[in-house]
């Protein structure tokens, strides 16, 4: 079993994975029965699927970077909370591209199995970005 330190540098990996954009990559530090579950999303998402997801967003903002701001590790789970920060140069979500740079929080949790991340959860701030894109109005403002 992998100690709580170890489990954190898989977490390091991960993001650093998804900061190259390395798809591939991302079998690095899935178990091959990775289950990925965000919020807002009706169903879990298997590894196929969660790839899909994570390079709708590559595709949609292509200088995408996460920023790990707080890892906390204890027995085979890791607490993750980052910042997002990309440029919306392509669809996301049905949106045509805007231009507008967006930075968001997300919080995620990792359930690890011999080093490799079993399950995900993620809840991010998508309606703080989808305000920042102009898509959907700030609070405060014209609708």
């Amino acid at each position: 079993m992998a100690t709580p330190e170890e489990n954190k540098a898989t977490i390091r990996r991960y993001v650093e994975v998804r900061n190259k954009q390395d798809l591939a990559g991302l079998h690095e530090v899935f178990s091959a029965n990775y289950r990925l579950e965000f919020a807002g999303m009706p169903d879990p998402m298997n590894l196929e699927a969660a790839k899909g997801l994570f390079g709708m967003f590559f595709a949609a903002l292509p200088d995408v970077q996460h920023s790990i701001e707080e890892l906390v590790g204890e027995d085979n789970k890791v607490a993750l909370r980052m910042v997002i920060r990309g440029t919306h140069k392509g669809e996301l979500m049905g949106v045509p591209a805007t231009g507008k740079q967006a930075t968001f929080g997300s919080i995620n949790t990792f359930h690890l199995s011999d080093g490799k991340i079993v399950e995900h959860w993620v809840v991010a701030d998508m309606l703080g970005m989808m305000q920042q894109l102009g898509v959907i109005p700030a609070p405060g403002q014209a609708g």
